[in-house]
């Protein structure tokens, strides 16, 4: 969910759930007589239609399937203290993923993504990994 409080934030965060979409194989991007169309894929169409339920595993699955993500939640899951050592892996394994060097992003940006990671993570870890 997404709280917008301005038009501004509007802008920044539909901008990120698009390229988050597309990061994660949601929508595909392409480009014909130098108009961009985003179509969704056949993993989003999959997810769109089991239920709710079933969404959310559907979407871990569909995640996991990517190799940066993959490496990402490797470090984490093997390395329970976030430090230095261990957000310099993410940041590393991030610089190398073929759709970040696309984008062209920041050191700062990649760092942020980083830490999203790991916010991310502990989520999941919370929600999926009961003690």
């Amino acid at each position: 969910k997404l709280l917008i409080s301005n038009q501004d934030e509007l802008s920044i965060h539909f901008h990120q759930l698009i390229e988050s979409a597309l990061f994660f194989g949601f929508l595909t991007r392409v480009k014909e007589e130098n108009i961009i169309y985003l179509i969704p894929t056949n993993v989003y169409e999959e997810f769109m239609e089991q239920p709710t339920e079933q969404q959310y595993p559907l979407f871990l699955l569909a995640l996991a399937h990517n190799e940066t993500v993959s490496e990402v939640l490797q470090v984490q899951l093997n390395d329970p203290i976030y430090d230095n050592i261990s957000r310099e892996m993410v940041y590393n394994i991030l610089v190398g993923d073929p759709n970040i060097q696309q984008e062209s992003l920041s050191s700062d940006e990649i760092k942020g993504i980083a830490n999203n990671f790991r916010y991310w993570f502990l989520n999941i870890k919370k929600m999926v990994l009961v003690d």
